[in-house]
């Protein structure tokens, strides 16, 4: 029996690459606004540690009750810009998403065929494998009977 060829198969194959090039993005997508909202929480940790140590001092020290709330400024200066940038990098991501889905959906079509026209491929050959084994029965049985 003959291997199956599929005759889009360099097409299938394009688009398997494309869907993990796309894959990637969306994985790099990902993994930026994971690091984005990590670095949010540990600024609002390291926020709330100041502000509960500013009150621990014993006694009241100025330089660190000023140093303390500028650290806080910039904490929460930094908070903010990190948060504008997740809901930029949240758009990218939501954008790769759609582009991940497209390219999944185009190699899914390509696979569904390919396995179809396979399967019909498959029972063609099985039923010429069939014809010919019945055929060459057939056809020793008729010459036995005609040289009788």
């Amino acid at each position: 029996m003959r291997k199956y060829q599929f005759r889009l198969e360099r097409l299938l194959e394009i688009r398997k690459y494309r869907e993990l090039e796309s894959e990637l993005k969306l994985a790099a997508a990902t993994g930026e606004c994971v690091r984005l909202q990590t670095e949010i929480s540990e600024m609002d940790l390291a926020r709330r540690s100041t502000l509960a140590q500013r009150y621990e001092v014993g006694g009241v020290d100025l330089a660190y009750l000023t140093a303390a709330e500028l650290y806080m400024q910039r904490l929460d200066a930094n908070t903010r810009s990190n948060q504008e940038e997740l809901i930029e990098r949240e758009r990218e991501r939501d954008a790769a998403r759609d582009e991940y889905l497209a390219a999944s959906r185009d190699r899914k079509v390509l696979d569904r065929l390919k396995e179809k026209r396979e399967t019909v491929y498959r029972r063609e050959q099985l039923k010429q494998e069939i014809f010919e084994v019945d055929d060459s029965s057939g056809s020793s049985i008729t010459w036995k009977n005609e040289h009788r």
